[in-house]
C-alpha cells in the first residue's frame, strides 16, 4: 500500500499525508513508529518534485554532473530529463515500501530472502572493488558492499543518490562513494570492478546490450557480473527470458556462469552471474 501512496502524492497533495491509516488495530510500538513512516512519506514527495524540476531542465545547485552532456540540445536534455524523473519516482516507491517494512509489512522479509538468495549465489568470497549501477535507494548497495573492499554507487537520478547515500553510510559503510551518471557511459575506468550489479534496471533499459557492454568494460580481468531484474519484465521483451539474457551476456563478451530463476512471495526473480574472460578484460565495448 505505502508504494502505492507515495508514487500518487506528487498530484494529491501532502494533506494526504495525515490521512494514513497503517492498520486499523496498530499496537502501541506501531502506533509510535508512524511519525517516522510520515516523515520518510514527505521525503518521498521531494523525490518526486525534484524529478520534476529535473524534467523541466533544471538541477539542484552544486549536483555534479557525469556523463554525457545533457544540455547538448533541447531534445537531449528532455529525453534525459523524463529518464532521471522515472528513477526518483522509482527511488520514491521504494522508499515507501521501505518504510512499510519498518511499520512491520512483509516487505522487509521478502527483501531479506532475496538479498539472501544473491548472497548465497555469490559465495563466502570477499568482493573486493564493487559497482552498482542503477543503485536507486541503495538497498543492494547496502547488502553487498558490507563484502566489498571499495564500492561505488551510480545513478543518473541525483535524488536517489542522495537517498543511498544516507541510508549506506548511515549503516556505518564508509567505504562506499557515490557518483551520478549514466549506465551508458559510467564514470569508471576500464578493469577498475571485481563485482558489477544491476539490479532492476536491465530489463527495461532502452540499450541493454549496450549497458552490458559498457558494464563488462569496468570489469578486472576474471570479474564477475550480477544480475537482478523482474522475470515478468524480461519475459514481457521477450517469451524465453533465460535466452534472451544469455544471448545478450554473450553478445557483450561475457561467459554466463549462472542464470536462475528464483520464485518468492515478493515476485517472481531472474538471477544471473557471467564472467569477463581475462584475455578480454578492459577491452573497451
Amino acid at each position: 500500500m505505502a508504494a502505492c501512496l507515495v508514487a500518487e502524492l506528487g498530484q494529491q497533495g501532502t494533506d494526504r499525508i495525515t490521512q494514513i491509516d497503517i492498520r486499523a488495530g496498530e499496537d502501541a510500538d506501531k502506533a509510535a513508529r508512524r511519525p517516522k513512516l510520515e516523515r520518510v512519506f514527505q521525503i518521498g514527495i521531494g523525490l518526486v518534485a525534484s524529478a520534476g524540476g529535473l524534467r523541466s531542465g533544471r538541477r539542484p545547485d552544486g549536483e555534479r554532473e557525469l556523463g554525457p552532456n545533457v544540455a547538448a540540445g533541447s531534445r537531449d536534455r528532455e529525453r534525459m530529463g523524463v529518464v532521471i524523473a522515472e528513477r526518483a519516482r522509482a527511488a520514491a516507491a521504494e522508499l515507501g515500501a521501505d518504510a512499510a517494512a519498518e511499520a512491520g509489512s512483509d516487505a522487509a522479509d521478502a527483501a531479506a530472502d532475496l538479498s539472501a538468495v544473491v548472497l548465497e549465489e555469490l559465495g563466502p568470497v570477499g568482493i573486493g572493488a564493487l559497482l552498482d549501477v542503477g543503485t536507486g535507494t541503495g538497498r543492494m548497495l547496502e547488502v553487498l558492499g558490507r563484502r566489498a573492499q571499495h564500492a561505488v554507487g551510480v545513478d543518473i537520478s541525483a535524488p536517489a543518490l542522495k537517498l543511498a547515500r544516507t541510508r549506506v553510510h548511515g549503516a556505518g559503510l564508509a567505504h562506499v562513494e557515490f557518483h551520478r551518471g549514466d549506465m551508458y557511459r559510467l564514470p569508471s575506468s576500464d578493469a577498475r570492478f571485481d563485482l558489477v550489479n544491476l539490479d532492476r534496471v536491465l530489463a527495461g533499459a532502452e540499450r541493454p546490450e549496450a549497458a552490458l557492454r559498457e558494464a563488462a568494460r569496468t570489469l578486472k580481468a576474471g570479474g564477475r557480473l550480477l544480475i537482478v531484474d523482474a522475470w515478468d519484465d524480461f519475459a514481457a521483451r521477450d517469451g524465453n527470458p533465460l535466452l534472451l539474457l544469455r544471448r545478450w551476456i554473450t553478445a557483450a563478451g561475457l561467459a554466463a556462469q549462472r542464470l536462475l530463476p528464483c520464485e518468492l512471495e515478493s515476485g517472481h526473480y531472474l538471477i544471473a552471474l557471467a564472467a569477463r574472460p581475462a584475455a578480454q578484460a578492459g577491452v573497451a565495448a
